[in-house]
Parts: structure tokens; C-alpha cells; sequence
């Protein structure tokens, strides 16, 4: 290589880190005369935004941008820099005026702002867009009066813009809360599934306007409203599977008989598993009550099993404690030796007594259930009236029972808790829960010979279920009263 061209090499590179340097120097210096003059601009902007002047001062905001936007495209094309000064300052003019009416407005349109939050925390832009830009196209009219200083058409611009948002917020929780059901019945008026399944698409529909009607009621107390729609998801799917189901049979040409010897294929698995054996001349309902009377027998004896094992589990504990203080204190062995004998008695007499309190029952009126050391009467027959806590006479042989029952555990303390389901209100629950308690308390100590310190009422409200509120029988289970005896000495 030359050195000629050497040479011209390094003199490339050297010009090339010049124009380089020059140019950066160039965006530096750039960037340094962009924040000089738009300081006070970009502050002012900065501020205007913390205080949403964009939505509560549109007009003079919207002045602000097209100014501020303005100077920014000429600074940029190299304009007169004197000009884009005068724009800039005019710029934060209107944002000074934007920010200072915000305040206004704050006052001014306090109930359509906490409208306006209710309905993006529903997502009302989501699942009700149309709405969701109506309310806030009637909100933006109503602050451009308010700039004006028209305050009464601003206030009633406004009033309007609330109940839009209201509106948008209610068919967006519905939305959200229906979107699967409405989505699946669709699905089931497009292939005509009413055609095959007429009842249950109606009953999917049926339960759809429940949930609204539920939802217009309480938007907020959403329990019931869930519930219905999941019950609609249900049948709009259960629809599906009849409309395939019975297309599917009419492909196969299947008779009446065919699809009754179908339908007993299942029930015979079942009761197959369970030993039974199933008989189908008389229908399925003896078939099906022989399956329920067996899983109800199965239930009560691993209950009884389990009642059991905890007993055994407990004792197998304290005897082990005993034992090893027996090993770790051999002068005490006399004590030791009372006290397990003692112990052992006082189980044994639990034992005693809890039978006996079994046995004072019926399955109907109640389930007599041992929790540790304490027994626990589930009162299945005490039913009270829908928002009632007035104990009806009807009652009162079974609560009869309860004192008997009660008499058993001599210096034992009693509580009374009543639930609920999750229907209605949290805390309209937890009252009248408290009330029924305290009514089913207060018959017991007027009819009682019994100290009151013994006893206490407590409510749970829907807190403590023993059963899925989803379904009709477990809201059932969970609408109840238990009297909790805790014996003396445990």
C-alpha cells in the first residue's frame, strides 16, 4: 500500500470524526435551545395535566396544545424564534387558565366525576363503548359551558352526562357479568337450537333478565346477580348439548325405546358401583331414590367414622402426653394416674351424653354432630319465615328437645349461632342472623332454669356456609341455627 494512499485514509477518518462531532454538538445545542424556551410551556402543560385539565377545561387546554404544538413544528422547520416565544407564552397563558377553571369544575361537577370513576372501574369503555362516548362527549359540552361561565347550562349538561355514565356503568357490569351467558345463547340462535330444546333456551333467557333485573335492583351486591348467571351459562350450555344430542338421534334414526334404554345406561354405572341393583319397571325415580338413600347412608357413616377418628386421634394424644410425663416424672406417677383416670371418665361421660342427645332427635328436626369436646346440634327442623326472626310454635316442641338436650351437661356453657344463606345484602344477612339467634336464646332462658351467663347469641350472617349457595339445597343447609354446648371442665 502507498503512502499516498495511507494519507488519504486517515484524513477520510479524521473529517469523518469531525462532521460527526459537529453534528452532534448541532443536536446538543439543539436540545439545549428546545428546554430553554419551552420551560415555562412544558411546566405549565406538566401542571395542567396533574389537574385533568384536559377533561375538566377542554376549551382553554385545547387552545394550550394547538399553541404549544405549533411552536414545537416551527422551532423544529427553523422558524423565527421570536414567534415561537410569542406562541409559547400564549400557550401557557391558556394552560394557566385551563388549570385555574379545573378547580371550578372540581366543585362544580363533583357528582358526574364520581360517576365518571364508577364507570371506568366497570370498564364501561370496554363493555359499553357507544355509551361510555356519549356520556363523555355530553361531559365535555357540559365543562366548555362551565369555561364560558355558563354555569346553569353546565350544571344540567352535566346532570345529564351522570345518568349516561350511570347507564354506561349498569350495562357494563352487566356485560361483564352476562358475557358468557349472552355469548353461549347466541351460539344457540344460531344453530335454532330452540328447535330441540325450546324450555331450557327459554329458561337460559329467563334467567339472563333475572340477572339484569337482579343487577338494576343492586348493582353492587353482586351475589345473586352471579348466581343467576352462572345458573343461565348452565342451561344456554345444557341447550347446546340437547340441540346435538337429539340432532345426533335423529341422524341414528333412533326409536323411543332406544333412547329410554340410553338413558338408564348411566343410572345402572351408578348403582353398579354402589351394589345396588337396578331395577327400571317402575321408572327411574325408585332407581334414583335407591342411589340417594345409599350415597346418604355412605355419608352418615364416614361422618360417623370420622367423629370417631378425631375422638380416638384426641385420646391417643393425651394419653401419649401422659405417658411421657409418667417417664419424665415418676414421682408423680400416683397424680398422673388420677388425673388420666379422670380424664378417661369425663370422656367417657361425654361419650354418654353426647348419645343421649343423639338420640333425643330425629334426622328431620336435627343432626347432632361432635366438634372436639363440644357437641353440636345442627336444628335442620327449625325454619324460620323469609325476614322473619319470630320464632314460630310449631318450634317449640323441637326446641323442647333442645332444653332436655341442654340439661344434659350440667355447668356447660351455650352458644347460640345463627347463619344464613348468601342471598341479600352482607350486612342485612348478619342481622337477622343476630336476631334469630337472639330470639331462639331468648325462648330458651325464659323456659329454662339457667343462668344467662351461660348462654350467648351469636350471628354469622352468609361467613361460615356448610354447603355451596349455588344451589337451592345447599342455600338450604346454610339457612340455620346451631346450639353449640361446650361441657364444664373441657
Amino acid at each position: 500500500m502507498s503512502d499516498k494512499t495511507t494519507i488519504t485514509k486517515i484524513i477520510s477518518a479524521l473529517l469523518f470524526v469531525l462532521i460527526f462531532s459537529m453534528l452532534n454538538n448541532s443536536v446538543v445545542q439543539a436540545q439545549d435551545i428546545r428546554n430553554s424556551l419551552f420551560s415555562d410551556a412544558d411546566k405549565a402543560l406538566n401542571q395542567a395535566n396533574a389537574a385533568d385539565a384536559r377533561l375538566l377545561a377542554p376549551d382553554n387546554f385545547s387552545k394550550a396544545m394547538e399553541l404549544f404544538n405549533e411552536a414545537n413544528r416551527d422551532l423544529q422547520r427553523g422558524r423565527n424564534l421570536q414567534d415561537i416565544r410569542e406562541k409559547l407564552a400564549e400557550s401557557v397563558t391558556y394552560f394557566n387558565k385551563a388549570t385555574e377553571a379545573t378547580k371550578l369544575a372540581n366543585v362544580t361537577f363533583t357528582n358526574v366525576l364520581s360517576a365518571r370513576e364508577d364507570a371506568i372501574a366497570a370498564k364501561a369503555f370496554e363493555f359499553s363503548p357507544e355509551k361510555w362516548k356519549d356520556a363523555e362527549d355530553e361531559f365535555k359540552g357540559a365543562a366548555k359551558e362551565l369555561e364560558d361561565g355558563d354555569a346553569r347550562d353546565a350544571k344540567e349538561e352535566a346532570a345529564r352526562a351522570e345518568k349516561m355514565y350511570r347507564d354506561a356503568e349498569l350495562t357494563a357490569i352487566k356485560s361483564s357479568i352476562l358475557e358468557s351467558a349472552r355469548s353461549l345463547v347466541r351460539q344457540a340462535d344460531r344453530v335454532s337450537a330452540d328447535d330441540q330444546a325450546p324450555k331450557t333456551l327459554e329458561k337460559a333467557k329467563r334467567l339472563i333478565n333475572e340477572t339484569e333485573k337482579a343487577l338494576e335492583n343492586s348493582r353492587y351486591d353482586t351475589d345473586e346477580a352471579r348466581n343467576l348467571a352462572k345458573q343461565a351459562e348452565y342451561e344456554a350450555s345444557h341447550t347446546l348439548y340437547l340441540h346435538q344430542y337429539i340432532e345426533q338421534l335423529d341422524r341414528d334414526r333412533k326409536s323411543r325405546e332406544e333412547v329410554i334404554l340410553m338413558a338408564e345406561e348411566p343410572f345402572k354405572r351408578i348403582a353398579g358401583e354402589l351394589l345396588i341393583n337396578a331395577k327400571f319397571d317402575k321408572g327411574y325415580e325408585s332407581v334414583a331414590d335407591s342411589i340417594i338413600q345409599k350415597i346418604n347412608g355412605l355419608k352418615e357413616s364416614l361422618n360417623s367414622q370420622e367423629q370417631e377418628i378425631t375422638s380416638l386421634t384426641q385420646e391417643y394424644n393425651s394419653l401419649e402426653s401422659a405417658n411421657e410425663d409418667l417417664r419424665n416424672k415418676l414421682e408423680a406417677i400416683t397424680n398422673e394416674r388420677s388425673e388420666i383416670s379422670e380424664r378417661v371418665q369425663a370422656m367417657n361421660e361425654f361419650r354418654e351424653q353426647f348419645e343421649q342427645v343423639n338420640n333425643l332427635f330425629s334426622n328431620r328436626e336435627a343432626r347432632v354432630i361432635r366438634d372436639g369436646n363440644n357437641a353440636v346440634m345442627r336444628l335442620t327442623g327449625l325454619n324460620f319465615d323469609v325476614g322473619s326472626s319470630v320464632v314460630k310454635t310449631e318450634h317449640f316442641a323441637l326446641l323442647s328437645k333442645v332444653k332436655r338436650a341442654i340439661n344434659l351437661f350440667p355447668g356447660s356453657k351455650i352458644t347460640i349461632e345463627g347463619h344464613t344463606d348468601s342471598q341479600g345484602g352482607d350486612d342485612l344477612n348478619m342481622k337477622l342472623s343476630q336476631e334469630r339467634a337472639n330470639a331462639v336464646m331468648s325462648y330458651l332462658l325464659a323456659n329454662m332454669d339457667i343462668e344467662p351467663l351461660r348462654m350467648n347469641a351469636k350471628g354469622y350472617g352468609e361467613t361460615k356456609p356448610v354447603a355451596n349457595n349455588e344451589t337451592e339445597q345447599g342455600r338450604k343447609m346454610n339457612r340455620r341455627i346451631d346450639v353449640i354446648i361446650v361441657p364444664e371442665g373441657f
